[in-house]
């Protein structure tokens, strides 16, 4: 029983091995890949539990417990694997909702959460798998999110101006109403606007920086209406 279940735990290791797993052509295939990596997961699930009751069992009989060489290996291939693919599937499906939604409904902190979530898992595959178009796309997407979110921020602020708006889209040199409907995230992405994220969270800044200011000296207009001068 020991040969056989270190034999196919070594086959599991070889099918996770198969290059198609790093092609990027097969991100055409993604349905079908995640299926593979699917089988490959029950069948070592399944290979682990017997490994560690057969040692169980060995402790019992006071016998010298098998090491299964490639057990770890195959555990650790396999998860980055699975993880890679099932990383890049989810995060398209979410692109999908988050490039259409309107730019005034755009949850900007969750998004930065999942993106900042991704990208260690981007990172994480990027240390421990070779090269591969997979993971680059999944980094390369989950970066375009990552990097928007600041300027997303910003451009949601109700401190801004017509003043603050009109320095915005020179800067961008296109002219834009994040009010209308069909002004999505995607429509923001498309602007190229990542590139001024400086210069807008500046003009962001100084528009809250000008409110406050504003809201101070009617404060204090305030208080002068209010006192009564002795005649």
């Amino acid at each position: 029983m020991v040969p056989v279940l270190d034999r196919e735990i070594n086959e599991l290791y070889d099918m996770c091995q198969d290059k198609k797993f790093l092609n990027g052509e097969n991100m055409e295939r993604t349905f079908d890949i995640l299926k593979d990596l699917q089988e490959i997961e029950d069948r070592f699930k399944k290979h682990e539990s017997d490994a560690v009751k057969m040692n169980e069992w060995q402790e019992v009989l006071e016998t010298q417990p098998t090491v299964f060489e490639n057990l770890d290996s195959c555990r650790e291939e396999m998860t980055l694997r699975c993880e890679m693919w099932r990383s890049l599937h989810s995060w398209q499906e979410k692109e999908v909702v988050w490039y259409k939604t309107p730019f005034a409904q755009i949850e900007a902190q969750d998004i930065k959460m999942e993106a900042e979530k991704y990208f260690k898992v981007a990172m994480k595959l990027e240390k421990n798998l070779e090269p591969n178009l997979i993971q680059e796309k999944l980094k390369t997407a989950v970066e375009t999110f990552k990097e928007a979110m600041p300027i997303v921020v910003a451009m949601r602020s109700d401190k801004l101006l017509e003043s603050h708006w009109q320095q915005i889209k020179d800067l961008i040199k296109e002219d834009f109403d994040i009010n209308a409907e069909d002004f999505t995230l995607r429509s923001l992405i498309n602007l190229d606007a990542n590139q001024y994220k400086e210069e807008i969270c500046a003009i962001q800044l100084q528009a809250e920086k000008e409110a406050s200011l504003r809201a101070d000296l009617e404060a204090l207009e305030e208080q002068w209406r209010r006192i009564v001068f002795p005649v």
